[in-house]
């Protein structure tokens, strides 16, 4: 969903999910929602969702927080549709980034338009993310942001938040000549850090997103094309486990090819933390596959692999290269069936 954060009060620090029961709506605007995702009726989005988003709240499930909240509904601001006329320091983006469905530029421009100095803060996944937003704002500040948390919907409306972690790490997309976008960028990260979400600022956010593309470029596809659907059930298969490995091994080695300097221990790192995830864990485009929703393959695969194309260093990822086009024609072929059943 995309949210537009309310103009914040400097006497009022934003705050994150241990603190709602706070009556202020500003803490759930910039913050909570950012984490939570809640999808409404735009092309490729659940309808479902947007039937249940009639109702009055939003139950959140934060088992972390022994917490089970509802969230009102009207600190929600749909600027697909409309924009309220106050002006925005910040525009919170946290739709996954489908660009082969809808244009996330044309959605915020609402909300650009009536805050022309705010900064637009995309909290979502991918490589080359932030750049039709720069073609279409030039002169807005551009912090992207990868999100670490386990965030769930298995049933209608209702979102699930499962461990303890709740983490952001932000950079500056870019600096703009004559804007304080820096000055944007810590204000975000301090006020994160003071309502109790972890947030960390790095002047390299693009290597951030080349760390997370290692789980999520490697895990989504093997879940997949291996018909074992979850984690646990990759993980358990000695074939398909080592597949995830190979394949987060090429990651690393295009990344590096492409001067992102990767910790030597994130493939193992990655591996055990895959391991202590819950049992059935599925990973996202398993998930909107059985949902029927589209999948975030533009910018967690066709992007990076396109980069390599154009580089000519496909050499180093045959497994992971290999994998990308068995996705595509597999997705094909499903559609396809569908259409006939159809």
């Amino acid at each position: 969903m995309t949210l537009s954060a309310q103009k914040a009060s400097r006497s009022k620090p934003l705050l994150g999910a241990k603190a709602l029961m706070s009556s202020s709506p500003i803490k759930v605007r910039q913050l909570l929602c950012s984490f939570c995702s809640i999808e409404r009726q735009i092309p490729g989005a659940s309808v479902d969702n947007h039937h249940y988003s009639n109702a009055p709240f939003y139950p959140l499930h934060f088992p972390s927080f022994s917490l089970l909240m509802t969230h009102r509904r009207s600190m929600l601001y749909p600027v697909v549709k409309a924009v309220p006329k106050e002006e925005f320091d910040y525009i919170l983006v946290c739709m996954k980034a489908l660009p082969d469905v809808y244009s996330i530029a044309d959605i915020i421009a609402p909300a650009v338009e009536a805050s022309p100095d705010a900064a637009i803060v995309l909290i979502q996944n991918g490589i080359g993310i932030e750049d039709p937003i720069k073609a279409r704002f030039p002169r807005n500040p551009i912090l992207s942001s990868i999100a670490y948390i386990g965030v769930t919907q298995n049933e209608l409306g209702v979102i699930y938040h499962s461990g303890k972690v709740q983490r952001l790490v932000t950079g500056l997309f870019e600096p703009i000549e004559g804007v304080d976008a820096e000055g944007a960028l810590k204000v975000f990260g301090d006020r994160c850090n003071a309502g109790g979400i972890e947030s960390a600022i790095t002047d390299d956010i693009q290597n951030y997103r080349w760390r997370k593309l290692v789980w999520n470029g490697s895990m989504n596809p093997v879940c997949i094309l291996s018909n074992l659907w979850t984690v646990s059930n990759v993980l358990a298969s000695e074939k398909y486990r080592a597949m995830v490995e190979t394949t987060m091994k090429e990651i690393v080695t295009l990344a590096e090819a492409l001067g992102h300097e990767i910790p030597s221990t994130l493939v193992q790192q990655s591996m055990e933390t895959s391991a202590r995830l819950a049992d059935g864990y599925k990973a996202s485009m398993v998930v909107d596959l059985e949902e029927g929703r589209p999948l975030e393959t533009e910018v967690i695969l066709t992007n990076p692999i396109r980069i390599a194309e154009e580089k000519q260093l496909t050499h180093l990822i045959p497994t992971w290269y290999g994998q990308y086009k068995d996705l595509l024609l597999y997705l094909a072929e499903r559609r396809k069936a569908s259409d006939t059943r159809l």
